[in-house]
């Protein structure tokens, strides 16, 4: 039996793993994708890419897909998953065929021409923790505008704000 997953506070880690299903990018095309969407890559290495791709999709409102760093499908490097499914695993592993609203997410990472971003679909158990948060994405509490900085730096401005985790930014 399944159970779609629609709101973040419905997962935990006690239910994991997820199934997880919706489309992978190489890192080069999820950032010709942020240009396209004017999402600021800067400063930000490939591993990164999806905590400011959750940043914008948090902001604009869009709870429906989550991006993730996993292994490609064929696992010889790393790139982006925008999740656009996610299962609890109750009994039986489920499975998951792309649908029409799988593909508007697709229509949308390709922008104008379908043939611009090479997008494969992927749908499998998330053993990366893609969804150990929850479904929707999250607004990041790190500030990416001041590009590099030093570590005594970002001590201090750690120090200034206050720790995410364990207090309220001053």
């Amino acid at each position: 039996m399944l159970m779609r997953v629609f709101h973040s506070s419905l997962v935990s880690i006690q239910q994991m793993p997820n199934f997880i299903s919706g489309y992978f990018v190489t890192f080069v095309t999820a950032r010709a994708i942020m240009q396209r969407l004017e999402i600021d890559a800067a400063y930000c290495n490939d591993h990164h890419l999806p905590g400011r791709i959750n940043n914008w999709l948090a902001d604009g409102g869009m709870t429906n897909v989550l991006a993730g760093t996993v292994p490609s499908p064929n696992g010889d490097s790393h790139g982006l998953l925008v999740v656009t499914h996610a299962f609890i695993i109750q009994n039986d592993e489920p499975s998951h065929s792309e649908d029409e609203s799988d593909k508007k997410v697709k229509q949308w990472l390709q922008g104008d021409n379908p043939n611009q971003h090479d997008v494969q679909w992927f749908s499998g158990v998330d053993t990366w923790g893609v969804t150990l948060g929850g479904f929707q994405p999250r607004k990041s509490q790190i500030d990416w505008e001041d590009g590099e900085m030093s570590l005594e730096d970002l001590l201090l401005r750690i120090e200034k704000r206050g720790n995410a985790y364990t207090s309220d930014p001053q």
